[in-house]
């Protein structure tokens, strides 16, 4: 199979960064469970405009220092070892694609990945993240985002939706099935 998987709150807990980060700055005490909204607009004295531009700055300034979920290293290894191709696809932005690609190597070992495609932000992305799974021919999208996971699977490719507050809303459906971790997947 041809396995796509997501980056952030996927391989990484880019959220939980954030909020380290964004609690001490703002004497706050923030943390993943209080998104129940991707975009943030849940949190109290969060605006849009101010919290993508706060994300963005951080993500672009931190990108080579987020954890990788321990697990996922396992489980993506033993899916490699069983002949399935994976790949990269994440809304991050072209311009993250070195460093993102050097935290890739880091983490999992050069060349670990079969492809990493980009699809250029959260917000106003260039690309559809279904769109790059029909032209790939991926069969799993491994995906948090509502949006995403929602359009991919109306598309009848299978995502796997890894749990996370601001997507418990979303029920399964044939093409949508949640895994509450890697150990799932």
């Amino acid at each position: 199979m041809r396995i796509a998987v997501d980056i952030d709150e996927v391989l990484c807990r880019t959220n939980d960064s954030f909020f380290e980060f964004f609690n001490k700055e703002h004497n706050t005490k923030f943390s993943r469970e209080d998104i129940l909204d991707y975009n943030y607009s849940t949190l109290e004295g969060f605006n849009e405009e101010y919290v993508f531009t706060s994300v963005v700055k951080f993500v672009h300034e931190n990108v080579e220092n987020f954890c990788i979920v321990p697990e996922s290293i396992e489980i993506l290894k033993k899916l490699k070892s069983e002949g399935h191709e994976l790949f990269i696809l994440t809304s991050r932005w072209e311009n993250l694609y070195d460093r993102t690609e050097k935290w890739l190597d880091v983490s999992f070992g050069e060349d670990f990945f079969e492809g990493i495609f980009f699809t250029g932000g959260v917000v106003h992305a260039k690309k559809c993240k279904s769109d790059v799974c029909i032209k790939e021919k991926f069969d799993i999208l491994i995906e948090d985002a509502p949006k995403y996971a929602i359009n991919t699977s109306e598309k009848k490719i299978l995502v796997l939706l890894m749990d996370c507050p601001w997507n418990r809303s979303l029920e399964e459906t044939n093409y949508l099935v949640r895994v509450k971790n890697w150990e799932d997947v």
